[in-house]
């Protein structure tokens, strides 16, 4: 189970940076690189060489930065010692290369991370998340699983990153659907890139992460609540979303 479906539009490239002003979706959102450090609402980057001091390119710029970031993560069982999963959704800016800050490597790529930390060694676990599902993924001897797909990372290229599956954008939900103790966001935000909060806009319908593997829930990870007897899968709708 995969999304099919892709952002639509790119915008024009800055000229002082480099980089596409922003990304539209099919609903009509459009979403710009967050690069202000001093933004509280846009936390994620990379770290700049000067912090204190203006962000400019080339020599004070971070190495990546984010149109969309969700992080999703749960304690994971199966082992002696409890472990953690991981899942990250973005549409992230870096450079090609050796990843450095520099003209003519800029990128932006639709990116699907996946891991798992403290797993039983050689187990396969499967991920649902907002825009798939994965195959079943084979943890190592040590217990660890990586998984990252990229879409779109060839230096400039920034149509590229409309083959992902980063679309449509995610929001945080609102209104009735919003829990009463849930935050609304900030005027020309769709989050504020620290809260856990419940998001919207999957085009699967299923707005959470549901991990299965062998008794993934035994070190007290939030269960399934439509199988909440299965030891064997955990689930979570709370993801940190800056966009």
């Amino acid at each position: 189970m995969r999304n099919t479906d892709h952002p639509t539009v790119v915008g024009p490239t800055s000229p002082e940076d480099g980089c596409p002003h922003g990304y539209k979706d099919s609903t009509g959102v459009r979403l710009e690189m967050a690069v202000g450090p001093i933004d509280p609402s846009t936390p994620a980057m990379g770290e700049l060489p000067s912090p204190d001091q203006p962000v400019i390119f080339p020599t004070n710029f971070p190495d990546e930065s984010f149109y969309m970031l969700a992080d999703a993560s749960m304690p994971t069982g199966g082992m002696s010692t409890p472990g953690r999963a991981r899942v990250v959704l973005a549409l992230e800016a870096a450079f090609g290369g050796a990843g450095d800050v520099a003209s003519h490597r800029q990128v932006v790529c639709g990116r699907v991370r996946l891991r798992i930390r403290g797993g039983v060694p050689g187990a396969s676990y499967i991920f649902t998340h907002l825009y798939g599902q994965s195959d079943p993924l084979k943890a190592d001897d040590n217990g660890r699983l990586d998984f990252t797909e990229d879409i779109g990372v060839a230096p400039l290229v920034f149509a590229g990153a409309l083959r992902s599956e980063i679309e449509p954008f995610l929001q945080w939900t609102s209104g009735a659907a919003k829990a009463s103790s849930e935050i609304d966001t900030s005027v020309g935000y769709v989050s504020d890139g620290t809260t856990p909060h419940t998001i919207t806009e999957s085009p699967l319908g299923c707005n959470f992460v549901r991990i299965e593997g062998p008794n993934i829930a035994d070190a007290g990870g939030p269960r399934d609540p439509e199988d909440p007897g299965n030891i064997n899968k955990i689930l979570t709708p709370l993801f940190t979303l800056q966009s």
